[in-house]
């Protein structure tokens, strides 16, 4: 994937369009979810549910996060995970912010896949559960499209 410069970071959900235009898929307009208690204390931000048929995509983006939060970030989420009997796979992602991985994951015949990355203080992320042919390159263009 092509390098992309990071931008300031986006302050609310992308439109429907946006979304289902990077991830090929119809989606409904966003709702938005509550995202406050995943972020560190003086971050600030924003989370977006899509719902796609049935299936969902979640977009979240958040500033003021410290430059150490997507590491231990990708550790608590591999050792919760763990603890409750779901391998996540999270492999790391170049040209896209400053650190970033996509990930996969199932579990009782559900199928989930994401990337999230961090940009300075900037963090942002894509997750789709169940959605069909969606691409990394999909997920990937959509997060940095105005996310980061």
């Amino acid at each position: 994937s092509a390098a992309v410069a990071a931008g300031t970071g986006a302050t609310s959900c992308p439109s429907a369009s946006t979304v289902g235009g990077d991830l090929g898929v119809t989606a409904a307009a966003p709702t938005t979810i509550d995202e406050s208690g995943n972020l560190p204390s003086g971050a600030t931000g924003f989370g977006c549910e899509y719902l796609v048929g049935s299936s969902v995509v979640i977009v979240i983006g958040a500033n003021g996060v410290p430059t150490s939060f997507f590491s231990t970030e990708e550790t608590t989420e591999q050792q919760s995970s763990a603890a409750s009997g779901v391998n996540i796979n999270f492999a790391p992602l170049s040209g896209v912010g400053s650190q970033a991985a996509s990930y996969t994951y199932s579990i009782d015949g559900y199928s989930a896949s994401g990337v999230i990355a961090q940009s300075g203080s900037t963090v942002a992320g894509v997750f789709t559960s169940m959605v069909s042919g969606v691409t990394l390159s999909g997920e990937e263009n959509l997060l940095v499209k105005g996310l980061l």
